[in-house]
């Protein structure tokens, strides 16, 4: 086996075992009951989730393009083990909280940053996996083989749910267990076996036709072929880098985009597609992180006599049809997206577009479901519209910046979905929990929005009415709906600007060309 494809399986390996974050529905509502917690207070434990995974994206990134995968892998292998035996141990009793639990007790943000060990450890792993995986093959078969990788990741809520539920069924502390040696040991074999793998044996970027190019210092400032003066290579030795001299086909050249740091910060493209990932990943991890909350309000609704072991079942489901759906998504929008750019010259950006609809229809059908039998339908267009949502961009991050400082950048994209799935999850519990208490139906928009302000002071006063159930279905959550919809509509028209802005780069390169040829003719 080369070490090329050592490195790919062992990679999946890993981020089959770094996306557990995902199957925080799985076990929120009993750790809820259990503790005596509120729906609030739940979504601000996914939020912890969210800042562990998100948040700490540049740091991941930054040590893994500086140093390599192994220290990532190392921080993995202890945080995830700490933080789901930490939760195992609340849910428990070792560690326990007041009897009237408020957000900012000191027992309440240590389960909270128990969560956030958990999720942060996956993010290291992944980080590790997918650079290691973009750093060893050439970019026409680049997407394929890291979406398999991010496909892995969207896989892993499914294997640990249906293995908890198949051998433990309905024994959430076991659950938890299996979720710390499950995923702490995978990372202990990526830690010997993941490494990136360079492209080429020799010291240029690609092979050449020695006739019709000029070697260059590889760092001559006043080259304007790329937006930052350090030009990348795709090996471990420094070497000049070749460019072409004119020639009758074009001037194209072998050196990569690289854009990093401020000059990312400061670009226009980043920030569409920063805020594109938000409001698309953020509507996907609020309903994520609250499917096991919608599946018992459905089922208080329209089956009266539902049993805690049927709302389990279905809980389980869900988290099961999300996962394999997400990393559906993350392997065909890889594969069709290679396709499409390799065979026809579609930018990758177009599909943008495509799955800001699926977003957008998948909220529209999840409005209108009020049946918990029929919920599978709008967890599998969530769950394949999410995975494909974070496939396109990882590979639309490397296009568009360059392959350099890929984790680093990919970083600081990757904090965009914690900040709209921090909005959308809080309005989603402060939706259930108003009408479990039936105290303030003034509506979400006046509570939550004008309020952002305030919001701190106002979680203090979050206290435990709440282990209680919702009995209206659809109607506990429905405001929370209608703002991820409006969400997902603002991101399928910042995608079709991409999509535009990108198309006329591409006909004005091509235009450029054909001048050139004239010119030289």
């Amino acid at each position: 086996m080369s070490p090329r494809t050592t490195t790919l399986l062992g990679s999946v390996l890993v981020s089959l075992s770094s996306g557990t974050f995902y199957a925080f529905s799985a076990y929120a509502p009993q750790l809820g009951a259990k503790l005596h917690i509120t729906h609030t207070q739940l979504n601000i434990i996914a939020f912890a989730g969210s800042l562990g995974s998100y948040g700490t994206g540049p740091i991941w990134g930054r040590i893994v393009d500086t140093r390599g995968p192994q220290i990532p892998f190392i921080c993995a292998l202890t945080l995830l083990f700490a933080g789901y035996m930490g939760i195992r141990s609340f849910y428990n009793g070792l560690f326990t909280l007041s009897e009237t639990p408020h957000t900012l007790s000191p027992s309440f943000i240590m389960l909270c940053t128990f969560q956030l060990f958990c999720a942060a450890g996956g993010n290291a792993g992944l980080q590790a996996s997918i650079n290691s995986t973009a750093k060893s093959f050439p970019d026409q078969s680049r997407a394929s083989a890291t979406a398999l990788v991010v496909a892995g990741y969207g896989l892993s809520a499914f294997i640990f749910s249906t293995a908890a539920h198949t051998v433990f069924p309905g024994d959430t502390s076991s659950f938890l267990l299996l979720l710390a040696l499950g995923t702490s040991t995978p990372m202990l074999v990526g830690l010997w076996i993941v490494r990136p793998i360079p492209l080429y044996e020799s010291g240029t970027i690609g092979r050449v036709d020695t006739g019709l190019y000029e070697p260059i210092s590889s760092v001559d400032d006043s080259s304007e072929l790329s937006h930052s003066t350090e030009l990348p290579t795709l090996v471990d030795t420094p070497s000049p880098l070749l460019i072409p001299s004119p020639s009758p086909v074009g001037r194209q050249t072998a050196v990569q985009i690289d854009l990093h740091g401020r000059k990312l910060l400061g670009h226009r493209d980043f920030w569409v597609l920063f805020g594109i990932l938000s409001l698309l990943a953020g509507t996907g991890l609020m309903y994520i992180s609250n499917a096991g909350s919608i599946t018992q309000a459905l089922l208080a609704k329209g089956y009266p006599s539902w049993t805690v072991e049927m709302g389990a079942q279905l809980q389980a489901a869900q988290v099961s049809i999300i996962s394999i759906n997400n990393c559906l998504g993350r392997v065909v929008i890889g594969l069709v997206s290679d396709f499409a750019r390799n065979k026809y010259r579609v930018p990758r950006a177009h599909f943008l577009c495509v799955v800001s609809m699926l977003f957008l229809l998948s909220q529209l059908i999840l409005l209108e479901t009020d049946d918990a039998q029929y919920l599978w339908i709008a967890s599998s267009l969530i769950g394949f519209s999410y995975g494909a949502a974070f496939g396109l961009s990882t590979v639309v991050c490397m296009e568009w910046f360059g392959l350099a400082h890929f984790s680093q950048n990919w970083g600081y994209a990757a904090i965009s979905p914690g900040i709209a799935g921090t909005i959308f999850g809080l309005a989603f519990g402060y939706n259930v929990d108003s009408h479990i208490s039936h105290g303030d139906t003034a509506g979400l928009a006046s509570r939550l929005l004008p309020g952002l302000g305030r919001l701190a002071p106002s979680l203090r006063d979050v206290h435990s009415s709440a282990a209680g159930q919702c009995l209206e279905g659809r109607l506990c959550y429905g405001e929370s709906l209608g703002l991820t919809t409006a969400a997902c509509t603002a991101a399928l028209g910042l995608s079709v600007y991409a999509a535009w802005h990108k198309s006329r780069e591409v006909t004005s390169k091509i235009l450029w060309d054909d001048e050139e040829e004239v010119e030289m003719g």
